[in-house]
């Protein structure tokens, strides 16, 4: 289990997501939270969230 939480530029809570499958990924410089299809192709993902540079993603990892 993934836990992400968004705060913004003035470290504000913004939104928490949680799941299996999540992860961060820069896309030509925009921060994307995105979570695998896991259709066994390269690059197998959809999009949840884009954020601007300035908002703070921290990720957490459930040990279960």
């Amino acid at each position: 289990m993934v836990k992400i939480t968004i705060y913004n530029e003035d470290r504000r809570f913004i939104d928490r997501i949680t799941g299996d499958n999540l992860f961060i990924k820069i896309i030509d410089g925009i921060q994307c939270i995105c979570k695998d299809t896991g259709n066994s192709v390269i690059d197998s993902y959809s999009i949840i969230y884009t954020l601007p540079k300035n908002f703070f993603i921290i990720k957490e990892t459930e040990n279960e």
